[in-house]
């Protein structure tokens, strides 16, 4: 959510959609062309850098792409204005690029994503463009119910992030998981 605008988009189509929030339901507003490194869009999270309203967007790739949320006004045809991309390395393996970076939420500065089929979050120092810490949830599978399937038991992943800023809590989830967590993690207390 930006400014009472709630950005979706499309993981391969390439199309991004701009909705309005007015009362208790959402309006499409615009049908807009998706630019990611690869094209895809599976992730985005409103957020703040250097003092601006930004989107952060991955891709599955180890980029990040950012957008200044107030473009969309400005460019015709219309789309996000990408300020910055990064590709995030992760120190704890050589330096290499974290590779199928997926959902996003933005914490108190820093950036947290789930990697896709990893029970982990990634938190990342934006300005540095590197991950500082590794949170593994693998046990939280353990308290879901999983589908007996095995095609759906393989998408059941971690995959589902959100930051709430009034209690510092972090709200986790996957796919096809019948439960959402709420996380305390220290580094984010108030």
């Amino acid at each position: 959510m930006v400014d009472n605008k709630l950005i979706a988009f499309t993981w391969r189509e390439r199309i991004q959609f701009l909705y309005s929030v007015e009362g208790n339901r959402m309006v499409l507003q615009r049908r807009l062309p998706l630019s990611t490194s690869t094209g895809e869009g599976w992730g985005a999270t409103a957020g703040v850098l250097d003092g601006k309203q930004v989107v952060f967007v991955s891709d599955g790739s180890c980029f990040i792409q950012v957008w200044d949320a107030g473009s969309v006004k400005e460019t015709h045809p219309p789309s996000f204005r990408e300020i910055r991309r990064k590709c995030i390395l992760d120190p704890w393996n050589n330096n290499r690029g974290v590779e199928y970076l997926n959902d996003l939420t933005f914490a108190k500065g820093k950036l947290i994503a789930n990697v896709w089929l990893q029970n982990a979050l990634a938190v990342i120092d934006w300005e540095k463009g590197v991950v500082t810490k590794w949170v593994d949830l693998s046990f939280l599978k353990t308290l879901v119910k999983l589908p007996t399937e095995p095609s759906r038991r393989t998408n059941a992943v971690l995959n589902g992030i959100a930051f709430d800023e009034s209690t510092s809590d972090l709200f986790v989830t996957g796919k096809l998981w019948n439960r959402l967590f709420r996380i305390h993690l220290f580094e984010f207390r108030v």
